[in-house]
């Protein structure tokens, strides 16, 4: 598994958030996830969104029922399924822009790490 802090973007909307890459697993975490009725497949890319808040999570984009939760979950499988990956197209702190990616703004949205810092 490779795990991701991102930054989830929406229309006034911060989402702190983990993205959980379950592929190339090994042997102990894939009994595991077996024993709890994962779908765990040699070539398909899975991902659990988790948000940090409130620790809800799902691994199927459209079990979120929200545009915020799904647009950003698909995303993230696009990037997994893309031949640079998920180790390498995805990095903590990561920022994955909503309206951006549905083509409503032009511009992304910077990480609120960089516009609000603590």
């Amino acid at each position: 598994m490779i795990v991701r802090a991102i930054e989830i973007r929406d229309k006034a909307t911060f989402i702190p958030a983990l993205a959980i890459y379950v592929r190339d697993i090994n042997e102990a975490q894939r009994y595991l996830m077996l024993r709890c009725g994962f779908p765990v497949a040699p070539h398909q890319n899975s991902i659990i969104l988790m948000r940090m808040n409130d620790q809800r999570a799902n691994s199927d984009p459209y079990g979120w029922n929200d545009r915020t939760h799904q647009v950003a979950h698909l995303r993230l499988l696009e990037i997994a399924a893309s031949p640079v990956g998920f180790a390498v197209g995805v990095r903590d702190g990561m920022v994955i822009d909503v309206e951006h990616i549905l083509g409503e703004t032009v511009e992304p949205k910077r990480s609120e790490r960089e516009t609000n810092p603590l």
